[in-house]
């Protein structure tokens, strides 16, 4: 593999050469238009313009005209995503939420002087690379093409060892929690605070394996490439703050936010109430990015609060140690309900089961023929809280578990990735 590395470096001269990052560009282009070839449109528009606002950027010398252009950029990126996310009449472009991060970032970075050359070759390669273009990890241009330039050729074996194993948390574990879901989502199966409670708890471990099973996978196929891709997600549900769990949880996304959204905002250099203002309107942020109605944007006020109050409430609110860990994933967990709900009447309903209403009995019949799925879940579980970082690079387990994954693939109902939605 070492040989086929170095031999694939000097053919490539120590650099992923522009033509290749055309092929690779129009290769995502074929990946992402098959089915709706008008996803091409917003996406071909705003990649572009956004290029040509970063080439006026590095261009101009004149502080006025280089606010005009990143504003421009700004409002072109937000306006294309209010426009097909609150238009009820137009279907959603998927990945269209990660490309215009992505290529928004690329501009700011441009006013910031953090890039001061542009290839337009390495633009296409960055924002056309297909593993991670429908759903992330979001990622930034100076790091793609860095290793545009230091290219060191593909790694198969490591890149599969994580593609399998991702494909084994969608397939395995997020795929049957799922089958528990409804206990808290669907009015007929809601009916007791047991139910509400396995349907709630279900659904934050359906979506952190989904989500984390899907970025492994994308990492996987950029290792295969030879591209090295950030990671999203380092064991949340463990985490001792708020705080550390946002720096755990969708990682790409969080650190999108925070340099982009939150520094822009004044960061924490201007007094405590400004900073907390800062948290709040970077969450609440972070929340309309997932999607347009009320239940996304109580989400996102839900954690700039609970963020608020661990940062400046006197005392604080989490101490560190097991007792926080368990608050952390209390307010994960209750948030889970606004996220997940249809609209905010449902999510006050689930909260009414939960706190005040409705017996702790599971009907029996509920849990009839899921034995696979009570057992996928217990391992779930397990893997989750005590023994995720066990196996982490072991090729021998990897290849177990992508036999494993395989064989549930072929032999049960496949459920879309939740973040295809964003």
């Amino acid at each position: 593999m070492v040989a086929h590395r170095l031999a694939l470096g000097r053919y490539c001269g120590g650099t992923f050469s522009a033509p290749a990052r055309i092929v690779l560009f129009l290769a995502t282009l074929v990946f992402y238009g098959w089915s709706h070839h008008w996803w091409l449109l917003p996406f071909l528009g705003s990649v572009l313009l956004d290029y040509a606002w970063a080439t006026m950027l590095l261009r101009s010398r004149t502080p006025q005209l280089r606010r005009a252009l990143v504003s421009l950029s700004v409002l072109q990126n937000l306006a294309l995503l209010a426009y097909f996310k609150y238009s009820s009449s137009i279907a959603l472009p998927v990945g269209i939420s990660f490309y215009t991060f992505e290529s928004l970032s690329f501009v700011i970075d441009v006013y910031r002087g953090k890039i001061k050359e542009l290839g337009f070759s390495s633009f296409l390669g960055f924002i056309g690379m297909f593993p991670r273009f429908v759903a992330g990890p979001i990622t930034r241009y100076s790091d793609i093409a860095r290793q545009f330039q230091n290219y060191g050729g593909m790694e198969l074996e490591k890149g599969l060892t994580l593609f399998f194993r991702g494909l084994f948390l969608k397939v395995v574990f997020a795929d049957h929690f799922a089958i528990f879901t409804p206990y808290a989502f669907e009015p007929l199966l809601a009916q007791s605070r047991l139910a509400v409670c396995v349907g709630v708890s279900a659904y934050a471990m359906q979506i952190y394996f989904d989500f984390s099973g899907y970025s492994l996978m994308a990492i996987g196929l950029g290792q295969c490439l030879g591209f090295s891709f950030p990671g999203n997600f380092d064991r949340p549900y463990l985490a001792t703050s708020l705080t550390d769990y946002w720096r755990r949880w969708h990682q790409s996304l969080s650190f999108w936010l925070r340099d982009y959204v939150y520094i822009s905002l004044g960061g924490n250099r201007h007094g405590r109430v400004r900073t907390a203002v800062n948290v709040f309107i970077t969450m609440l942020l972070g929340g309309m990015w997932h999607g347009p109605g009320w239940t996304f944007i109580a989400w996102g006020c839900w954690h700039g609060l609970f963020l608020c109050l661990e940062k400046f409430a006197p005392g604080g609110v989490f101490k560190g140690g097991m007792t926080s860990r368990i608050k952390v994933l209390g307010v994960a967990w209750l948030g889970w309900v606004l996220f997940r709900a249809n609209t905010l009447r449902q999510a006050a309903g689930i909260y009414n089961v939960l706190l005040f209403g409705g017996s702790v009995s599971l009907q029996p019949e509920l849990l009839k023929g899921h034995v696979v799925g009570l057992l996928a879940a217990a391992a779930g579980i397990i893997y989750c809280f005590f023994m995720e970082n066990c196996f982490a690079s072991s090729r021998a387990f990897a290849a177990v578990l992508g036999f494993v994954a395989l064989i549930f693939l072929f032999s049960s109902q496949q459920i879309q990735f939740i973040y295809f939605r964003f």
